[in-house]
């Protein structure tokens, strides 16, 4: 069992499920829908959180969340499930990418490798978080350049 704290529910695991929500509209090339970007973010949150909550063994978790995501991006973000299969690998490797990162920092650099409190934890892993924005943000640059430069051939 992985247990979120409130602070880490609100701060973390809601922000991180609207950042993998605009990745998979990000590969689907798709306008962002205002309700169901809401909704699908949230509904990932709290399955998220009640995941994590069963007694199953670290990493189980991540691998169901993933096949919820997949069936919530094709029923209420209405992508196709390549993408949405896509996009939430990419996700999952990038945010484990960013943890890891942020590991070596706090291990290394600040000599911290255990939280006494949910609040050293949360302030803690919060660079990971920030990492992972600035990715998405970079993806987001990235994809809207190569779609100028296609739209320039084409038309």
């Amino acid at each position: 069992m992985l247990k979120l704290s409130a602070l880490e529910f609100f701060f973390r695991t809601i922000p991180e499920s609207f950042l993998i929500v605009v990745i998979a509209y990000l590969f689907a090339n798709k306008k962002i829908c205002k309700s169901r970007f809401i909704i699908a973010s949230l509904i990932i949150a709290l399955i998220t959180y009640g995941v994590r909550l069963l007694p199953i063994s670290f990493g189980v978790n991540t691998i169901i969340n993933m096949m919820i995501f997949i069936v919530i991006a094709l029923y209420i973000i209405k992508i196709p499930i390549n993408v949405s299969i896509f996009s939430i690998f990419i996700s999952v490797i990038l945010i484990s990418l960013c943890e890891w990162l942020n590991a070596i920092l706090l291990i290394n650099v600040f000599k911290i490798d255990e939280f006494n409190s949910s609040y050293l934890k949360f302030i803690c892993n919060l660079p990971s978080l920030i990492m992972f924005a600035i990715m998405v943000y970079i993806i987001y640059i990235i994809r809207n350049r190569i779609c100028r430069r296609f739209k320039d051939v084409f038309h």
